[in-house]
């Protein structure tokens, strides 16, 4: 299983937050999760090795494992990363939406 983290960081936006495992990690290893980067994995899935392969072997690919996919803090990058998705990667992606649906 491969994993694919292009930004990281997230927002507290609920209640259903507060036992959110991505602050919890983050506070374990001194990280400020509320600080929305552009991670130096962003090109990974179309990265190759001096062989010419792909970094990242073909099969499952994980997205977004510290972060919301669709926090709006990301809306600069999510189109570049969507073209690296649609069609450049020769994988399946599983997005993780980690979101909460809030009632307005």
């Amino acid at each position: 299983m491969a994993m694919w983290n292009p930004w990281r960081g997230c927002k507290k936006c609920s209640e259903g937050c507060l036992h959110c495992y991505i602050h919890k990690g983050d506070a374990k290893r001194g990280v400020n999760t509320n600080d929305i980067i552009k991670t130096k994995d962003f090109y990974k899935p179309v990265e190759r090795l001096k062989n010419g392969n792909y970094k990242m072997k073909a099969g499952m690919v994980y997205l977004c494992f510290s972060t919301d996919f669709l926090i709006e803090e990301a809306d600069e990058w999510r189109k570049e990363c969507w073209d690296i998705m649609m069609t450049k990667l020769r994988a399946y992606i599983s997005i993780m939406v980690f979101m909460i649906l809030i009632n307005y």
